[in-house]
């Protein structure tokens, strides 16, 4: 029977569970950003980006990442970032005409874009 593998002084930049116990998945790209088996699950809406991840092994002696303040607010990051990509875009301003003058050299600004259409 193998036992779970437990990564001392790994802290999960998803839920921050510490020590990481199972497997732990390491991104890529973003230095000291670890997931347990249960948020690399949820990858996408943990780590926004899609940034690949490779398994580790645990190494005794490896340097901790981040304290749990940092994992957090690293976590805190990724979760606005997925807030600003989820958010409808912001409608274009549009200059309203105040009289009809105005709009009438509106129209005829546009008309000249569009080649006297």
């Amino acid at each position: 029977q193998e036992q779970e593998e437990v990564h001392v002084g790994i802290t999960c930049s998803g839920c921050l569970v510490s020590p990481i116990k199972g497997d732990r998945f390491k991104c890529s790209v973003c230095e000291n950003y670890d997931l347990c088996e249960k948020c690399y699950d949820r990858k996408d809406k943990v780590h926004p980006g899609g940034h690949r991840f490779f398994a580790k092994k645990f190494v005794a002696g490896e340097a901790p990442p981040p304290t749990p303040a940092a994992a957090k607010a690293a976590a805190a990051k990724a979760e606005a970032v997925l807030e600003a990509a989820s958010a409808p875009p912001a409608a274009p301003a549009m200059q309203v005409p105040s009289d009809m003058q105005q709009m009438q050299q509106m129209m005829q600004q546009m008309s000249a874009l569009m080649g006297g259409m």
